[in-house]
């Protein structure tokens, strides 16, 4: 990737506004930087905090995720696994595709692990019914 030289980036001391994609030449490349925003974007949005919310949980400037989710700024290495651990991801699931039922299934057994056997057995009961409404039987999921 190219790298941003940040002295071009400011005018008469004030900051020139660009968008980080805009830097990327390579195509390939700017599809990943675009998938890493709407990540960044979304698992912000799913851990149910705001731009400054998240910048707390960050230890950042309270402006800090905002720009990022601008594309205004690129989250170095540390704060992408700062954000991951906020987030309760693995890096690995953050650029999973199948992500959201992974994240979902592990959602729902940390909380099946509270339930009583006779709870846990309404559950299972549950679940069956759901597959086969779906029109899936056990071995297809």
């Amino acid at each position: 990737m190219k790298k941003i030289n940040t002295k071009d980036n400011w005018n008469n001391g004030a900051p020139k506004v660009f968008n980080v994609i805009d830097t990327v030449e390579d195509p390939v490349t700017k599809d990943y930087v675009r998938l890493l925003y709407d990540q960044l974007t979304r698992f912000c949005q799913e851990c149910a905090c705001t731009s400054a919310e998240m910048s707390k949980k960050l230890n950042k400037s309270s402006g800090y995720f905002s720009k990022i989710e601008s594309r205004k700024a690129f989250p170095s290495m540390e704060t992408f696994l700062d954000f991951c651990t906020v987030c309760k991801i693995h890096p690995k699931e953050f650029f999973d595709a199948d992500f959201e039922y992974s994240y979902q299934a592990r959602i729902a057994g940390d909380k099946l692990s509270l339930l009583t056997s006779e709870q846990l057995r309404i559950v299972t009961e549950l679940i069956d019914q759901f597959i086969e409404l779906n029109g899936q039987t056990t071995e297809q999921k």
